[in-house]
């Protein structure tokens, strides 16, 4: 398989289950895996925001996949973190990493998915997959809040 390319990156890919979806995440935005490590809780934070870390001496946000994706299930305090570059940085909240993959050939980007936090989905020999677009997850006013709940941390040490 060769690969795909999407105006969202290169044709590499982290491969990542949360709750019930297969999840493919650009390769090029993702910093580290990491074993889930303690949490600050951030209040005033928007849906899924769980709280802040630590990662490298910069703070990320750490991102509960299954709850922006809707799911039912709660998270399990082992599941690892996902860090990916941004403003702010992000950690996702994975139920577990598959591995690394080119992207599938047969990708289709559409905006009329039920959500605009899903860039597109893949359609490859492992079968549909959610391509999730890190600077998608959060909008505008959530990115505002999570600065302004960040900014109250900072004023609190």
């Amino acid at each position: 398989m060769q690969g795909a390319s999407t105006a969202l990156g290169p044709s590499v890919v982290l491969e990542a289950r949360v709750a019930r979806w297969a999840v493919r995440i650009h390769a090029a935005r993702v910093l580290e895996v990491i074993p889930r490590v303690a949490l600050v809780p951030l209040p005033g934070a928007p849906l899924g925001a769980r709280g802040v870390i630590d990662h490298r001496g910069a703070a990320a946000v750490v991102i509960d996949l299954r709850e922006r994706f809707g799911a039912d299930a709660p998270t399990r305090r082992w599941d690892p973190f996902v860090v990916v570059e941004g403003t702010p940085r992000l950690a996702l909240v994975v139920d577990e990493v598959r591995g690394v993959g080119a992207l599938p050939d047969d990708v289709v980007i559409a905006s009329d998915l039920p959500t605009a936090r899903i860039a597109g989905v893949t359609l490859g020999d492992d079968g549909a997959a959610l391509l999730v677009d890190p600077g998608a997850l959060l909008d505008e006013a959530e990115v505002a809040q999570l600065r302004a709940a960040l900014e109250a941390r900072e004023g609190e040490a």
